[in-house]
């Protein structure tokens, strides 16, 4: 699932559609339908009208929201498991296991290639920067966190044990907000330290995704049934779920947060009155 700030629309992919939903309205405005395999990327352009989608298949599609057309390519060795545009919106990068390809837009030329240093699980960019988190390879349970150039040279990488990342967000030039299974924190890249937020897990829980306001001031916290609402890092309140969280997402200025349920459903949730 992923909401769109300049057009106000939310994308899900459910089976091998993308269903748009108005994110004022809160009503379903089109379904759009894919290659006939199920859906394992969405991202929309930052401020363009494109939404970018993989399949299980390799095919990579670039969906008009104003004609709700499609231009498609199929890369069938390269199933994408992550997608992330540059913020002018003139490049695409993808994931499919430990490998990286970025591609001009809307033509989706390969621009690049290149191998990360283990399975890819989440992409940001960050101006020029693009971050990448994922599992080392050889291991599930220990992740990484790096910052490549657009030529795929490693800039930084993130030095303190971590989870593979679930979700990465660009909140500035210099922070990151990263969610992991049992750690949600802001990452300051040049500062070369990190800032948690507080998670009070009961048994069995972790956090399923994350969310920041643009300026990193307010996040919103999924776990399995409950929603977590912090301002300035600190815990100001939660909401109970009736079912577990599959997909969160939040547009900046918006009273509402979008929550899709492991069943299908979609909920809005009131985040300003998280109490």
């Amino acid at each position: 699932m992923a909401w769109s700030a300049s057009l106000n629309l939310i994308a899900i992919g459910v089976g091998d559609q993308v269903q748009l939903y108005d994110g004022g309205a809160q009503q379903l405005v089109a379904v759009l339908e894919g290659k006939g395999a199920p859906l394992t990327a969405l991202a929309w352009q930052p401020e363009g009208d494109l939404l970018a989608t993989g399949d299980a298949n390799g095919w990579l599609c670039l969906w008009s929201a104003a004609a709700f057309t499609s231009e498609c390519r199929l890369f069938a060795d390269f199933v994408l498991r992550a997608l992330a545009w540059q913020p002018s919106g003139d490049l695409l990068v993808g994931a499919s296991g430990d490998q990286i390809r970025l591609w001009q837009a809307p033509s989706l030329l390969l621009s690049r290639a290149w191998s990360a240093e283990g399975i890819v699980t989440a992409l940001a960019w960050q101006a020029e920067s693009l971050a990448v988190g994922g599992a080392l390879r050889g291991t599930y349970e220990q992740g990484f966190l790096a910052l490549y150039d657009r030529f795929g040279a490693l800039q930084q990488r993130y030095a303190a044990e971590m989870r593979p990342p679930l979700s990465l967000q660009s909140l500035s030039a210099d922070r990151l907000g990263v969610s992991a299974p049992f750690d949600v924190f802001v990452w300051q890249r040049a500062a070369q330290q990190s800032v948690p937020l507080y998670l009070p897990l009961r048994e069995g829980e972790a956090a399923r995704l994350a969310a920041w306001s643009e300026d990193g001031a307010r996040a919103l916290v999924a776990l399995n049934e409950r929603l977590l609402c912090y301002a300035d890092g600190k815990l100001v309140g939660e909401i109970a779920l009736d079912a577990p969280v599959a997909a969160l997402a939040w547009r900046e200025g918006a009273p509402y947060a979008a929550i899709l349920t492991e069943e299908g459903g979609l909920r809005f949730v009131e985040a300003a009155r998280c109490r």
